[in-house]
């Protein structure tokens, strides 16, 4: 997996991180669209496993992450799907809380370009508050690296 490091643009509330896994476009795509895939790899830290549930995948569908240190109470993800174009463009908004608490809402946006067998994935978010994006891309970059770990 090739890393491109975290951008963050506070004046514009925007992140955006760049990826490429050595996975088919297909594959890349599927990861953000099985059950199965998401449990492995939605969370920044692999020790923190992943629960999702409520997987709906369609535009207005959606599913729920919890994540999180074990004993400490979760991160709770509500993301819905805005936009699917298989293979190659997804996106999403995203309402995170903790212990019933408003954090954010996040729209996501990833784009796929095939590489002759590789993938590059480009995620940018929008709508963090400023002071939340270098948090946001810390989790990425995690969430992201778990990604890649699922992957090879």
């Amino acid at each position: 997996m090739t890393t491109t490091g975290a951008t963050a643009f506070p004046a514009q509330k925007r992140l955006l991180i760049k990826r490429t896994y050595p996975a088919p476009i297909q594959r890349v795509f599927q990861a953000w669209i099985d059950i199965n895939d998401l449990i492995r790899w939605f969370t920044p830290n692999p020790e923190w496993p992943a629960r999702v549930r409520d997987l709906d995948v369609r535009v207005g569908g959606g599913f729920v992450a919890e994540f999180g240190a074990p004993g400490e109470s979760p991160w709770v993800e509500r993301s819905q799907y805005r936009e699917i174009d298989p293979p190659d463009h997804l996106v999403l908004l995203g309402h995170m809380t903790r212990d019933g608490q408003h954090v954010a809402i996040t729209r996501y946006e990833i784009r796929l370009v095939d590489l002759d067998g590789a993938t590059e994935l480009t995620l940018v978010e929008s709508g963090s508050p400023p002071e939340l994006l270098e948090d946001r891309a810390s989790g990425w970059s995690g969430t992201l690296d778990n990604l890649g770990r699922i992957l090879a």
